[in-house]
């Protein structure tokens, strides 16, 4: 029905366009301006007061439809604060909305069905019935979430999903309509008046969506290196971030890769790796980082595979660590930039790393969830350990394969945890990778979602 990617928010802007070929472009008016976007490499709108995006009703409210969107809400003050809002006019008059509750702090969704059209419009109905159902956590502000919303027509039923996870869902059998499906007209609304936060990526479809479907959406690439004799970033990302190689070595790229038939490989010896000239992952939003990894020997120190600097510290090290002198899989997050206080918070495998592991490819996922404050490690297609994670900081550095940032505390920063073995078919990706797109991942021949 509608994509309203909100790339073309400029200074003065008075419509933003529906990149879908039906053309239900948006008008802006009150308090909107450009934001840093979700992760795609573009922007997103910022809503204060007044501030709403509008245009004609773009979804049928009596047949199955969905809405997507990803979207971030500066603070809660305990009123509704909506993300998308569909009114038709008619007798029963109809709305539908994907929102923020200020009360429970939860994305809700909800339809209303009155038996007479309000005229004009109001802002809010007195329903004739109503059904709301919200997601299960509460989320958090000033984070970027992956939200979709809508009605099921043939089992009657409304629901609700955050980063991909349908959370729950509740029948609507219980109203009557009470009347004809009389009238026309109708609008669209984002932000409405009433959103004190961000919106990005909003599509708008007079379907369901497939769960598939829902899990992609709860993510954006945001790198994809094959790693096959190059730096080189093929991801669908507006902005690209190519690998250089740090300090080259002969043997950097092997003629294998982690299936049979790839072409390649990228190789480390102790030495320093790749890294790109500036940040790729906006780490103080959720994230997820794939890798195939093997390693030439059993650790006897620390290797990371993956991580992205900040000034002193890197924010995430994904690769192998020793715990109690035992080497095993991590997924690593420093909790601050800084030498004052060196704390981590790990996620790690419950099996140790053996002779039996030394050049055998391994899948490697973790994915920090800002929202639900934890970070996981995956390993081979299957969660490994969840833990908490309450600190969340923005690396500003650059994004590195085959080594990472560290200071100790009082200590001086420095390059650290150089990788001795072989990444291959790296993908980075602003959001939350499901369990089952994480499982995909792991399955999939070309690495694609």
């Amino acid at each position: 029905a509608a994509v309203w990617n909100l790339d073309d928010i400029s200074p003065g802007a008075v419509t933003s366009v529906d990149s879908s070929p039906n053309h239900h472009d948006l008008t802006l008016s009150g308090t909107v301006a450009s934001t840093i976007g979700s992760g795609d490499g573009g922007s997103g709108v910022s809503f204060a007061a007044t501030g709403k995006a509008t245009s004609d009703l773009v979804l049928d409210l009596f047949d199955s439809h969905t809405t997507a969107a990803t979207a971030r809400i500066t603070t809660f003050n305990g009123t509704n604060q909506t993300i998308a809002k569909y009114s038709r006019l008619g007798n029963p008059y109809r709305e539908d909305e994907l929102y923020f509750d200020g009360t429970a702090k939860k994305v809700c969704y909800r339809l209303a069905v009155s038996q007479t059209a309000p005229s004009p419009p109001a802002t809010t109905v007195t329903p004739g019935a109503e059904r709301k159902v919200c997601s299960s956590q509460a989320v958090s502000p000033n984070v970027w979430i992956w939200v979709t919303g809508g009605f099921d027509a043939m089992r009657g039923e409304v629901f609700v999903s955050v980063n991909g996870a349908r959370t729950t869902s509740a029948a609507t059998t219980a109203w009557t309509y009470g009347g004809t499906l009389g009238g026309s007209g109708g609008a669209s609304s984002i932000g409405n008046g009433t959103l004190n936060g961000a919106v990005d990526n909003v599509q708008a479809l007079n379907r369901m969506m497939d769960p598939d479907e829902l899990g992609a959406l709860a993510s954006v690439e945001a790198g994809r290196w094959e790693l096959d004799q190059t730096g080189d970033d093929a991801s669908t990302n507006l902005v690209h971030h190519p690998l250089n190689d740090v300090a080259p070595i002969e043997d950097r790229w092997n003629d294998f890769g982690h299936l049979e038939k790839e072409a390649g490989s990228s190789y480390y010896d102790g030495t320093l790796g790749l890294s790109t000239n500036g940040p790729v992952l906006r780490t103080d939003q959720s994230f997820s980082v794939s890798a195939w990894v093997n390693v030439n020997s059993v650790p006897v120190r620390n290797l990371t595979a993956v991580s992205q600097d900040g000034a002193i510290q890197s924010n995430f090290f994904l690769g192998a660590r020793l715990f109690s002198g035992v080497p095993r899989w991590s997924f690593s997050m420093e909790d601050a930039d800084s030498s004052a206080t060196v704390k981590f918070t790990h996620a790690y495998s419950p099996v140790a790393i053996v002779d039996d592991d030394s050049g055998a490819w391994v899948h490697l996922v973790g994915v920090y969830d800002s929202s639900a404050q934890t970070q996981t490690l995956y390993v081979d297609g299957r969660a490994a350990m969840t833990t908490t994670k309450t600190t969340r900081w923005q690396a500003g550095g650059s994004f590195n394969v085959g080594m990472a940032r560290w200071a100790p505390a009082g200590g001086q920063s420095s390059a650290a945890d150089m990788y001795d073995g072989s990444v291959d078919a790296l993908r980075v990706y602003a959001g939350v990778l499901t369990p089952d797109m994480v499982n995909r991942l792991y399955n999939t021949q070309d690495g694609q979602l």
